[in-house]
């Protein structure tokens, strides 16, 4: 027969070393976003056509491309980026069914010119964050609601509403104040092409979604499949419609970027948070993880002391 007093020891020492571990993740993280503020409290903003190439902070406007903004996937709207999530509901929880997010490259300007973002490998922050729920894996564009959601109302139509599938979205709209932080330098041809082959993987991931209009569009013999030739097809219709949408690309109009750091710890940031905005939230952040850890610490000190 098992010795209860062995297993309440053991439980102990299973809860002192998580809670040593939860206090070790709370410390680690809570001065990481400490140095994030302080770097972006620190760092001064420069204008775009003074800036010198280099690990730069940036503060102007978004704007797609070409004036041709995507759409984001779940409620439709036009957008410079987007990230998305579909979860479905399996009794008491939630599994992922869909999650991505854009890669295409859009623009931000402020007064002195204008720059490409890559937003491939950037930590983005939004306001414009929509929660909502229904009966289908994608939703009609239409029931998006119109405004972000607060994350009290979030948390009560999470428990309270019947929906099968959840969504989520962000955004960064056309025309949002941006603040960015990350690697300035002059673009090259290579770096031309990496960009238009990007757009070029985004319309097809796009067109994949959309199973019933790929096929109607490609599907030229009829079978309910496409095959090698078509797909072959739809590749250079995608890498077509990228070139036109993109003409300032093809015709090396934007001669500077912006994108994350090659080398280095430091942090690519893309936010529609002002810099004093994204510090505050950083902080409070960090503080809350702080706190996290003296708990977290005094109880497996507590815990410790019994063993």
């Amino acid at each position: 027969m098992t010795d209860p007093t062995l297993i309440s020891h053991a439980e102990l020492w299973l809860w002192t070393f998580g809670l040593a571990l939860a206090a070790g993740a709370a410390f680690y993280f809570g001065f990481r976003l400490l140095r994030r503020a302080r770097l972006i409290e620190d760092t001064p903003s420069s204008m775009i056509r003074s800036a010198h190439q280099g690990y730069v902070e940036l503060q102007g406007w978004a704007e797609p491309l070409n004036d041709q903004p995507l759409n984001a996937p779940l409620s439709g709207r036009p957008c410079c980026w987007f990230s998305f999530a579909v979860h479905r509901r399996r009794g008491k929880d939630w599994s992922l069914v869909e999650q991505g997010r854009s890669r295409t490259p859009f623009l931000l300007r402020d007064g002195s010119g204008f720059c490409l973002v890559d937003p491939q490998g950037a930590e983005v922050t939004t306001q414009k964050r929509r929660t909502w729920y229904g009966h289908q894996p994608r939703p009609r564009p239409a029931s998006a609601t119109a405004a972000a959601t607060p994350p009290w109302l979030e948390l009560f139509t999470r428990v309270m509403h019947q929906g099968e599938y959840r969504y989520r979205e962000e955004i960064i709209d056309p025309g949002r104040p941006l603040y960015a932080l990350g690697e300035f330098r002059s673009r090259d041809a290579l770096d031309q092409i990496a960009v238009r082959e990007r757009l070029t993987r985004e319309l097809l991931r796009e067109w994949k979604r959309d199973s019933a209009g790929l096929l109607a569009r490609f599907d030229l013999d009829g079978d309910g499949r496409i095959d090698a030739g078509e797909w072959e097809q739809a590749v250079a219709s995608a890498r077509e419609t990228a070139a036109k949408r993109q003409p300032l690309l093809t015709q090396g109009e934007i001669p500077l970027s912006l994108r994350r750091p090659e080398q280095g710890a430091r942090p690519y940031i893309l936010s529609t948070k002002d810099q004093a905005e994204l510090a505050r939230h950083l902080r409070i952040w960090a503080g809350l993880a702080l706190v996290g850890f003296f708990l977290a610490a005094a109880a497996a000190t507590s815990l410790l002391s019994r063993l």
